[in-house]
């Protein structure tokens, strides 16, 4: 109910994926869930992509990326959009970046 009253929808994959990773990285190392959360985007947008790759190039042209070629460079686009942002937060995230 919780859920339902916070406007939540029951069940999201890509960031139950998100979530998967970071609840036990932040349990272990102290990391505020934010933090932990931002770490694992990235690595976990990259997992997907081959298979996401539409939806990510749908994503891209959503946020006004200027596309051009094929899906799955439109694809990447996407996902150096979103390094570009998480950069952005003046914090280093991503593993082993």
């Amino acid at each position: 109910m919780a859920r339902q009253t916070a406007g939540h929808p029951g069940r999201v994959v890509a960031a139950s994926r998100v979530h998967a990773l970071a609840y036990p990285l932040g349990g272990q190392f102290h990391i505020p869930h934010g933090i932990s959360n931002a770490l694992m985007l990235e690595p976990v947008l990259r997992f997907n992509s081959k298979t996401a790759a539409p939806l990510y190039a749908e994503l891209a042209r959503a946020m006004g990326v200027q596309l051009g070629g094929d899906e799955d460079s439109q694809s990447e686009a996407f996902l150096d959009l979103m390094r570009s942002l998480l950069n952005r937060t003046g914090r280093r995230v991503g593993c082993g970046t």
